[in-house]
């Protein structure tokens, strides 16, 4: 699924929705997502990539909410929760 911003989605979808395992990629900013998805929102076990400030987070989410898992710093660092 092609955005009309240019952000990218390829996974299961259910209503023409995120629903299931997928990937999306930000196009500005580089963002990506790989994991599960409820309706529309980062659910499940996945891993949230952010590239300007070199941090990984990885474990569960809810509703788009990091809840718990490791957070992997620039630095090397992991911190877990």
């Amino acid at each position: 699924m092609l955005h009309t911003n240019g952000d990218v989605y390829v996974g299961a979808q259910k209503n023409l929705v995120k629903h299931g395992r997928g990937q999306y990629v930000h196009k500005v900013s580089g963002i990506k997502y790989v994991g599960d998805w409820k309706d529309d929102m980062k659910s499940g076990t996945g891993e949230l990539l952010l590239p300007e400030e070199n941090v990984r987070l990885t474990g569960t989410f809810v509703e788009d909410d990091f809840t718990e898992g490791a957070y992997h710093d620039a630095f090397g660092s992991v911190f877990t929760s």
